[in-house]
């Protein structure tokens, strides 16, 4: 019986994709409790739906390790994979509740709601447009502390970063996306 736990992230995936998916349970144990707590973050405290999206997240990454290529660390692997399936478990219940609330109100709402709703729409699309002009480590940054929330000292640590290096890069980002976001015509 081998000692799984001492052997590198690295070492336990190409262990997996030769036919040992105990190497893989490795990997499972040593991430386990950082998924789930993402997770319990991005569902607000709901441990049951944590515990569901992480039996998820872990047959997902399991299924594609295959795709897994190693340009970043498994673990930045794994919570981008965290990130895209707590962000449509999200996107899921808002839908959902934008849905009852349309059927209880049965009528649209007035039109300066319409407007920042607009506006809204148009930041959205604004920051995917500068998101995709990123490169995947800028972008795993990214997502990291804006979408799952995790602290800056927490991001460094899973991308290999120095702390202060993270906050920097995060602030210039952020300082990007509204330096170049249209203004439109001002109010008199």
């Amino acid at each position: 019986m081998r000692d799984w736990s001492e052997l590198s992230d690295d070492e336990l995936v190409e262990a997996t994709r030769k036919g040992r998916p105990e190497a893989f349970g490795a990997l499972h144990d040593r991430h386990r409790r950082l998924v789930f707590c993402v997770l319990l973050r991005s569902t607000r405290g709901d441990a049951d739906t944590a515990r569901d999206l992480s039996q998820e997240i872990f047959l997902k990454a399991f299924e594609k390790l295959s795709s897994f290529r190693g340009d970043a660390p498994f673990r930045a692997w794994l919570m981008s994979i965290t990130h895209h399936v707590a962000t449509d478990w999200a996107n899921r219940r808002v839908t959902e509740w934008l849905k009852d609330e349309l059927v209880a109100s049965g009528a649209p709402g007035p039109d300066e709601e319409a407007m920042v709703r607009l506006q809204r729409g148009m930041l959205r699309e604004h920051v995917k447009q500068y998101l995709a002009t990123l490169s995947p480590e800028l972008l795993m940054l990214y997502e990291l502390v804006a979408v799952v929330r995790l602290t800056h000292l927490q991001t460094a640590e899973i991308l290999g970063m120095s702390h202060a290096a993270c906050r920097m890069a995060y602030s210039r980002m952020c300082r990007e996306i509204v330096d170049t976001f249209p203004r439109g015509p001002r109010k008199p």
